[in-house]
């Protein structure tokens, strides 16, 4: 596709990883992600505010960012789908009485698990303690579970989202978590296509699309049409920009 270096890292190309190639259901749709390639010091791994110094074919960038992807996803394959049409404002993450970090936190340990989580996950209780999991709570001297035991989170998430009450652990079927990362990576991976039909290149950052400036919108429109496409949903793109663009 592109072949590009900057300061905010290399790209040579991609690999395409699948997931869970032993599991008897496997057919090539677990996982699925795009990932850079040299796998060491390439632009994926790189803050965003990084990433968006670089520039393709000389253009500054804009980063597609599809808001609460794979929540998104899976709502809308649970035929609950996320109204961001009459709510373009809505954040999934955003319940009463808890910061949304913490309730995203407990979204994809629900989903890293296959059921609502009986405890915080380790990493979520380590970024706590570390003071990177709350943007602007800083070291609290508190763990996760004292802040926010994880009962009181769980159950009102499981108020708002039926949906991953009813999630159970299944050993027959394939992880959720990969399920649903192969139908994101299917929506990227069908949106850079089609751009680069169209002339314009991209890049991915899983769940977001690096494209020039100028086509931003054009990118959006197309990222919208394809997720609808393969979810029957309508998402929500945020746009980000770089400090020279504001």
């Amino acid at each position: 596709m592109i072949s590009s270096s900057s300061r905010a890292g290399y790209h040579h190309g991609y690999v395409r990883q699948f997931e869970c190639g032993a599991h008897k259901k496997f057919a090539w749709d677990l996982g699925g992600r795009l990932y850079s390639s040299p796998s060491y010091d390439n632009y994926q791994q790189v803050a965003r505010a990084k990433r968006l110094k670089m520039t393709i074919n000389g253009k500054p960038l804009c980063e597609l960012d599809i808001r609460a992807s794979t929540f998104t996803i899976f709502q809308a394959l649970g035929g609950e789908p996320l109204d961001f049409v009459n709510d373009p404002d809505l954040d999934p993450y955003a319940l009463p009485g808890f910061r949304r970090e913490v309730v995203k936190a407990l979204i994809t340990a629900t989903f890293g698990q296959g059921q609502l989580p009986g405890q915080w996950p380790q990493k979520a209780s380590r970024d706590y303690r570390a003071g990177s999991l709350v943007e602007g709570e800083g070291i609290t001297g508190k763990s996760l579970g004292e802040q926010y035991p994880i009962a009181r989170v769980r159950d009102t998430v499981a108020g708002a989202y039926p949906l991953l009450a009813k999630l159970q652990q299944d050993s027959v079927e394939p992880p959720i978590w990969a399920q649903l990362q192969y139908w994101e990576s299917e929506v990227v991976l069908r949106t850079m296509l089609d751009l680069q039909a169209a002339g314009i290149p991209s890049l991915t950052v899983h769940d977001s699309l690096l494209v020039p400036l100028d086509d931003a919108q054009i990118a959006s429109n197309t990222m919208k049409r394809q997720f609808h496409s393969v979810t029957g949903a309508i998402p929500h793109i945020v746009p980000h920009l770089g400090p020279e663009q504001c």
